[in-house]
């Protein structure tokens, strides 16, 4: 009986926690500005971007996300012994699934959250190679998304070595 009791009164409790929630599936639109790291920061330059994820909730402190990315980086001139060199733009163009856990329940439609995206990327030489993009960041009345991600493509060849640091803001849009 005392089971029975329990059960019943967490069912009852359940829609009074999420009620502002919004648990539709929405659209995010983002704007990056990017710091290359490691080999991409010899030969190019403070990059920008911009993403698309479609959010699918998958709890009161989850969501399951699809996204797609491009990020450009200008070259910048450097020196190989003598000779003097300007560097290609690179460019990254990348899709990802990722899971984002929120610290606190979105009840109050804001929290900080932790993400991991898994998935490949293009990058200017055409070699599309496994990427991951961890982040961190804090939703605010469940339509601003502020992040910071570190995003590495996974890849033996120089050329293709990208990984960079990005700082995110983006704004979504409910399908329903």
């Amino acid at each position: 009986m005392r089971l029975i009791l329990i059960v019943m009164l967490c069912a009852l409790g359940l829609p009074g926690i999420s009620q502002f929630y919004d648990a539709s599936t929405s659209l995010v639109l983002s704007a990056e500005a990017a710091i290359p790291s490691g080999p991409l920061s010899k030969t190019n330059s403070f990059g920008a971007g911009g993403s698309a994820k479609v959010r699918i909730p998958s709890g009161i402190r989850s969501d399951v996300f699809i996204t797609a990315n491009l990020a450009a980086f200008p070259g910048k001139n450097y020196t190989v012994g003598n000779t003097k060199k300007k560097a290609a733009l690179a460019k990254a163009a990348s899709v990802f699934v990722g899971y984002r856990i929120y610290l606190n329940p979105l009840s109050d439609y804001n929290s900080f959250y932790i993400q991991g995206d898994a998935g490949v990327s293009a990058v200017t030489t055409k070699l599309i190679n496994p990427a991951i993009a961890p982040s961190i960041g804090f939703l605010i009345n469940d339509k601003l998304d502020l992040s910071l991600k570190y995003q590495k493509i996974l890849s033996n060849n120089k050329y293709a070595d990208y990984s960079f640091i990005a700082l995110g803001i983006g704004y979504g849009f409910n399908f329903n």
